[in-house]
């Protein structure tokens, strides 16, 4: 497997948010197998303006609400922080 990666500058300002996610959270399928990806840029609308800690653990719980009773068969990493300054 091959690995490009491009460098890219980013401008942050204040109020940003930045979330880092590993596939565990895209790619957890719900009974219908409809991968987490599927709603998510509308959940993190929903939640853009949740204080970060309450933003963290929705989404977190979303993710648990998608796979229900299923077994969670990946795991789960998600950096997100917020620029102040």
């Amino acid at each position: 497997m091959l690995l490009v990666l491009k460098k890219k500058n980013l401008v942050l300002k204040k109020g940003d948010r930045v979330l880092f996610y590993t596939d565990g959270l895209t790619e957890a399928l719900n009974h219908q197998k409809q991968p987490f990806s599927s709603q998510l840029k509308d959940l993190l609308l929903d939640l853009d303006k949740k204080p970060l800690n309450d933003f963290l653990n929705a989404l977190f719980f979303y993710w648990i609400q998608h796979q229900k009773d299923k077994k969670i068969e990946d795991d789960l990493c998600m950096v997100v922080f917020d620029v102040l300054d």
